[in-house]
Formats: structure tokens, C-alpha cells, sequence
């Protein structure tokens, strides 16, 4: 609850220490690794058939992702990163089908259900996730109705999280500070 960013990489350490019963830097390393090569194909897949770009626009928007030395940092590190990205994406995308698809059937309510969760997922692994609704926004603006209650609800679940961590004073503690530093810049300029 004192972390400044969701439980989500801590919740993934966690598994991964009791399933293999060690702390093995390799085995807690490897499903953020995992997450990384699937951010990759959610953004293939969300360029070739969200964005509708051709094969070889998303292949290769793939490809240069994938030798990004930023995202290769993230995916050998135990953080959040590649996991509020691939959630991200994934909300994205799901959202794109549920507000794409014109049949009210059970198909649109997973639908509306995965976008819930996934955006919920995203974060509760970083709020940097706010950063997802900007394309959301942009993708859909015709359609905010739609949009709308997937947000609200998402809110919803992943502030229940962000909630506690303000009433019991760790966001002030911990987080107000590094999020005014990131808005204004100050103390970033004297770094090297």
C-alpha cells in the first residue's frame, strides 16, 4: 500500500515466489519478460486490425517495438511497465470490438466486461494507464456514450485500490511529491 505505483508487479512477484517457492531473479523475472513479447503482438494486433494498417505497416511497427531498447529494459525487470502496457493495449482493443460490434448478445457483454477488466488491470499496475484513454478517447469519440460507463466503471474498480492508499496517507507520504516532480519537470533538468 506504500508503493507509489498499483499492486499488480508486486501481486505477479508474489505468485511467482510461492508457485516456485524461491526468489529466483530468473523465475521472478520471467512473467514480466512473458508480458513484454505479448505487448509486441497486442501491438500488431492492435495496428493491423484496430488501426486497420496493412501486414507490413503493423509487422514492421512490431518489429521496431520490439528492438525499442526501452522495452526490452522493461521486459527484463521485475516492474510494472509491461504489464499496464499490455493491459492497456488489450483494453484498447476489446473496446474497439465491444463498441464495434453492433449484436447486443452475450459476446458484447465479455466484450464489455474484458475492457472493464483489462483497463482496470492497467491501473492497477501504473497510473500512467490514464494515458490509454487518450488514444480511447480519439478512437472512439463518436461513441463516448459508449465509452463512458467502461471508464466510470474501471474507475470504479481500480480507485477502490488508489482509494485506500490516499485515506491511509501513503499517497501523500510517497506520491504527491514524485507526481509534482513528473508535472513540473523540477529537479529532472540537474540529473545526468
Amino acid at each position: 500500500m506504500d508503493q507509489r505505483k498499483g499492486p499488480v508487479q508486486f501481486l505477479i512477484v508474489w505468485f511467482m515466489e510461492k508457485l516456485t517457492n524461491s526468489y529466483d531473479e530468473f523465475l521472478l523475472r520471467l512473467p514480466f519478460a512473458i508480458l513484454g513479447v505479448l505487448v509486441v503482438f497486442a501491438f500488431y494486433y492492435f495496428l493491423r486490425y484496430v488501426l486497420a494498417l496493412g501486414f507490413l505497416a503493423s509487422f514492421l511497427g512490431a518489429i521496431l517495438m520490439s528492438l525499442n531498447g526501452i522495452y526490452i529494459a522493461f521486459s527484463r525487470t521485475a516492474q510494472y511497465q509491461m504489464a499496464y502496457v499490455l493491459f492497456g493495449l488489450l483494453f484498447l482493443i476489446f473496446t474497439f470490438y465491444f463498441i464495434k460490434n453492433f449484436s447486443m448478445g452475450r459476446q458484447k457483454i465479455y466484450l464489455g466486461l474484458l475492457s472493464i477488466i483489462t483497463l482496470s488491470l492497467s491501473f492497477l499496475s501504473h497510473y500512467d494507464a490514464i494515458f490509454f484513454l487518450i488514444p480511447a478517447l480519439y478512437l472512439f469519440k463518436n461513441d463516448w456514450k459508449k465509452l463512458l460507463p467502461i471508464i466510470l466503471i474501471s474507475g470504479v474498480l481500480a480507485g477502490s485500490f488508489y482509494a485506500l492508499n490516499i485515506y491511509f496517507g501513503f499517497f501523500e507520504k510517497n506520491t504527491i511529491g514524485y507526481l509534482e516532480k513528473r508535472i513540473s519537470g523540477e529537479g529532472y533538468e540537474n540529473q545526468k
